[in-house]
């Protein structure tokens, strides 16, 4: 329990005032009352005859709920003086300082960037597609006649198709030709007994149709299409060749077929 100020209860003095005249009329006159009335009376008058003393006897929660109100009251308060003063000093600072009338005269050679600034300002437009230069024809290149005998690289072969088809077909189609390269790859058609061995280049490519070795009833890829291997009629399987290998490889050139150089009953050198 805390013990209220006295300025804490100034405000009831009016109340407590008319209770002690009630309360001084009903204990002079008890014979007009009754009994229940004027028990009554006096239950009602005796906490507010407590509000006319010095201190109030109050529960600590309420003390501190008036204590709180009390300082948030003094803090709104100060905060409030300090506004208006601000208020005040700014009204003081603007009647201090008259506007300036004196009229900006810009100079005329300050007003040049400005326009040509203007001048140089263009809307945007779209970047002029590049005109592209007009291809020249490329001119066929005439190929030498065969010699007899001459063993060619396989990548001439593919360039010479590709730079000049109808030349090097007069040159090497339906013609026995000899060729040596570095494998690229092999292939093994279905229902067939022949295979065949691939060369090529960023030119194209170049495919030798090779029937199978006397001493082997098959041959096929193993691998995963790296090797080609032959077996025998006794069930031994032979490594014939390897892609990376370098063959040497006689036929028949049948020209270009299916955008392929194709080379027809070839015999491998060394694959008997």
């Amino acid at each position: 329990m805390r013990m209220l100020p006295r300025p804490a209860v100034d405000t009831y003095r009016v109340v407590c005032f008319a209770a002690r005249q009630f309360h001084a009329k009903i204990m002079n006159t008890p014979q007009i009352l009754s009994p229940s009335a004027l028990l009554l009376g006096i239950l009602l008058t005796a906490p507010i005859r407590m509000l006319g003393q010095d201190s109030v006897t109050i529960p600590k929660a309420e003390y501190q709920e008036l204590k709180q109100q009390a300082e948030r009251a003094k803090q709104l308060n100060e905060e409030l003086e300090r506004t208006r003063a601000e208020l005040t000093r700014l009204k003081q600072t603007s009647r201090s300082t008259p506007p300036s009338t004196t009229p900006t005269v810009s100079s005329p050679t300050s007003k040049a960037p400005a326009v040509e600034t203007v001048r140089s300002v263009s809307p945007p437009t779209e970047p002029s597609q590049p005109t592209a230069a007009p291809k020249k024809a490329v001119e066929p290149v005439e190929l030498p006649p065969k010699e007899p005998g001459e063993v060619v690289d396989v990548t001439d072969v593919i360039q010479h198709f590709a730079q000049n088809a109808p030349a090097a077909a007069k040159r090497y189609k339906d013609q026995p030709v000899k060729l040596q390269g570095v494998i690229a790859a092999f292939d093994k058609p279905g229902f067939r007994r022949d295979f065949e061995i691939v060369f090529r280049t960023t030119a194209g490519q170049l495919v030798c149709r090779v029937g199978p070795p006397e001493r082997f009833g098959a041959v096929f890829t193993t691998r995963s299409g790296a090797a080609l291997t032959g077996r025998t009629e006794r069930g031994a399987e032979v490594e014939l060749l390897n892609v990376g290998d370098v063959a040497a490889i006689e036929g028949i050139c049948q020209g270009l077929k299916d955008g392929s150089i194709l080379i027809t009953r070839c015999k491998v050198a060394g694959l008997k």
